[in-house]
């Protein structure tokens, strides 16, 4: 009976970490999932879940066999164990914890240092100050008084006497030879050059500059009215690598820009080809999955050639209910389906060539 229920243990266990894997978000070509929606595990954290994954059926203690294959000690076990303990069983708390698990080493106390007792220091003894020898005062020397330098006499400097001027002989004048009076020549009268005007051609160029000008900026008008506007798609709600419960119906919702082209929305259910409520036409598109797996829902605008994808974590629980103990009893998926064989499109698409 104890084997029984050991065994029982193991599989519940071993039921939470296959949820975990299956739970992995996966996004190759496509933008960044919004924060705190994915979390990237570890590389020793992928390889456990995946050496789990492949031991569920092989081994009767697959979590201790792989530990002990991935070399982990056998203490973290029950870290280990926590990590799917919690109320919350989203993929990416469950990843966090067993990156936190494997990720952390043990840090070796620090010794305590010895404090040093404090050694007294010894008193100064002052010294005595010298008393300062009183030094005298000098007494100041007389300044002689200097004997007035004598001022010597000014010699009178003799005045010279006038030399007389001889009187000045007037030279005669010579009578002037009268010149005989010339005839004035005409001056031809100049012909007026006529002097352009720099002023004139000036408002004929302006009007002809503010015509270009306008033309141009109705030019420039005219060609972003006819440019087409951006399109694209993307899907809002659910997020990537979300967890429903199966026999829930699950909504899926997109938007588009321009709006107007959310009517055109083409859905399908790629994981489930057969079914004949699997695909449909709007904004929204509600689903309802009858099993436990992974499941892949595609958008499409056929018009702009747009299409984008999102991935959701299925189970199937004995009650339908939704939290950690439903989801550790839930069933085992009939069609084993990884992310990495389906292919993606993306959260969101933009149409190419086209700019706002």
């Amino acid at each position: 009976m104890g084997t029984g229920l050991v065994s029982r243990s193991n599989a519940l266990r071993c039921c939470a970490i296959t949820a975990a894997l299956l739970a992995l978000p996966a996004r190759t070509g496509a933008q960044p999932a919004p924060p705190g929606t994915t979390i990237t595990p570890s590389p020793l954290t992928a390889a456990y879940l995946a050496c789990v994954a492949g031991s569920v059926r092989l081994s009767r203690d697959p979590v201790g066999s792989c530990l002990a294959k991935l070399g982990v000690d056998e203490a973290r076990r029950t870290a280990v164990d926590r990590c799917f303990g919690t109320a919350d069983a989203r993929a990416v708390l469950v990843t966090r914890c067993l990156n936190a698990v494997f990720g952390a080493a043990a840090t070796p106390a620090p010794r305590p240092t010895r404090t040093p007792s404090p050694v007294p220091t010894p008193t100064r003894v002052p010294t005595a100050t010298p008393v300062a020898t009183a030094t005298p005062t000098p007494v100041p020397t007389a300044t002689a008084v200097p004997t007035a330098t004598p001022v010597p006499t000014a010699t009178p400097t003799p005045v010279p006497t006038a030399t007389p001027v001889p009187a000045a002989t007037p030279t005669p004048v010579p009578t002037a030879t009268p010149v005989p009076t010339a005839t004035p020549t005409p001056v031809p009268t100049a012909t007026p050059v006529p002097v352009p005007n720099p002023l004139a051609p000036w408002p004929a160029a302006a009007i002809v500059a503010g015509l270009a000008g306008l033309g141009a900026i109705v030019f420039v008008q005219l060609r972003r009215m006819r440019r087409p506007k951006m399109r694209s798609l993307a899907i809002v709600t659910p997020l990537e690598a979300s967890i429903a419960v199966a026999g829930r119906p699950v909504t899926f919702a997109a938007v588009t820009q321009p709006p107007e082209l959310a009517a055109n929305v083409r859905w399908s259910v790629e994981t489930q080809p057969g079914a004949p409520d699997a695909h449909g036409i709007g904004p929204s598109f509600t689903y309802t999955f009858a099993e436990t797996g992974v499941e892949q829902v595609v958008a499409r605008l056929d018009g702009a050639g747009l299409a984008c994808d999102v991935v959701v974590y299925l189970f199937k629980t004995p009650t339908g209910g939704s939290t950690l103990a439903d989801l550790l009893r839930s069933e085992p998926p009939k069609i084993s389906r990884s992310v990495e064989s389906l292919r993606r499109y993306g959260a969101s698409a933009v149409e190419p060539g086209r700019a706002s």
